[in-house]
C-alpha cells in the first residue's frame, strides 16, 4: 500500500504486470512493466516508489506512479 492508501498487485499471467487499485475511487488501473514476467512480489518504498519482482525474468524493476517511468 502506498501513502495514499493505494494497494498494488502483481499480475501474475497477463499482459498487465502491475495493478494498482485506489480505495478511494474503487478503480483498478494496470500497468505492462518492460521486462518482467509472471510477476511476483511488489513493496512500495520510503518515496512511493513501487518495486516489482518477476519470476519468469529473474529480474526487478522500479516502477514511478507519479509519472508512469520505469
Amino acid at each position: 500500500m502506498d501513502g495514499e492508501g493505494a494497494i498494488y498487485l502483481g499480475n501474475f499471467n497477463c499482459e498487465e504486470d502491475l495493478v494498482r487499485f485506489d480505495r478511494t475511487t474503487e478503480t483498478f488501473s494496470a500497468y505492462a512493466i518492460d521486462n518482467i514476467e509472471q510477476a511476483r512480489g511488489v513493496a512500495v518504498d520510503a518515496d512511493g516508489m513501487v518495486w516489482l519482482a518477476g519470476y519468469g525474468t529473474n529480474r526487478v524493476a522500479r516502477f514511478d506512479p507519479s509519472t508512469g517511468a520505469l
